[in-house]
This record gives structure tokens, sequence and C-alpha cells, in this order.
């Protein structure tokens, strides 16, 4: 059972992990070959069936973390009295911040900058519009390369405790 669960987990994290390069790398390619209308609503599209695959990695990361760390640990104590436990502390924190930021970013980010892009599609001129959307991309951007750090320290603590 425990080989599953590391299985199952270890899954999970590629799926969350790759997903995060493939956006990165699906991106710059958009950003290059569509038209602005289609980068929209591929974003928009690539965005929710990503978000969907992503929430599902998260809760198999979750429940096997959880389980693995029971398994582990002997009491809440061990969680900052140990090296193991420390680690976990750290993974956790960054997990649930990264979840934290990506839920902002789905939730709140995607869909102001995609109004605001439709939006300037009937006031092409209006520079404050252009401001704005600029301002989101770039708290989308920021949002989106943190996570991806986040998950490489995740990545990296990972390997530091089966090493």
């Amino acid at each position: 059972m425990d080989l599953a669960v590391r299985a199952l987990h270890l899954l999970a994290a590629a799926v969350w992990a790759g997903g995060l390069v493939f956006l990165a790398l699906a991106a710059g390619v958009a950003r290059s070959t569509l038209s602005e209308p289609e980068r929209v609503e591929f974003f928009r599209r690539l965005g929710r069936r990503f978000l969907v695959v992503a929430l599902l990695a998260a809760a198999v990361l979750a429940a096997t973390g959880i389980d693995m760390a029971a398994d582990r640990l002997p009491d809440w104590a061990a969680l900052l009295d140990t090296e193991w436990g420390r680690t976990i502390t750290a993974k956790t924190v960054l997990f649930a911040t990264a979840i934290a930021l990506a839920l902002v970013h789905a939730l709140v980010l995607g869909p102001r900058i995609r109004r605001l892009r439709l939006a300037r599609r009937d006031a092409p001129a209006d520079a404050g519009l252009e401001s704005r959307i600029r301002s989101l991309r770039v708290a989308s951007t920021v949002i989106q390369v943190v996570m991806l750090a986040e998950t490489i320290a995740i990545l990296i603590l990972a390997a530091d405790l089966v090493a």
C-alpha cells in the first residue's frame, strides 16, 4: 500500500509540475502565433482545463502527502522537532501558498485580464485600459513565476527526503 501511495504522490507531482512547465511553453508559442482574440480564447480554455487537472493533482498530493506524513511522524510536535518534519512543514507551506496563488490567478486575475482584453476591442485607443491590462499581465506573470519557483523548491525538498 505504501508503494501505491508514493506512486500516486509522484504521479500527481509530475502532473502539477509538468503542467506548469507546459503552460509556460504554450504561453510563449501562443503569444507569437495567435492573434489577440484567438489568444484570449486559447488562454481561457486552456486555463479552465488545466485548473481542473491541477485541482485533482493537488487533491491527490494533499491526500497522499498526509498519509505518508502520518506514517512517518509520531505526533504533531515532530513537524518542528525533526529534520524530516521540518522538511514536510516547509513543503506544506510552499504547497499551500502555490494553491492560493493558483486560485487567485484562476479566479481573479485571469478573468479580469480577459474582460479587459475584450473591452479593448471596443476601445483600442484607450491608454488607461491598456495600462490596466499591462499591470494585470505583470501580476499574472509574477504569480506564475512564483508558483513555478515554489514547485521547484518543493521538488528539491522532496529529493532531500529520499536521499
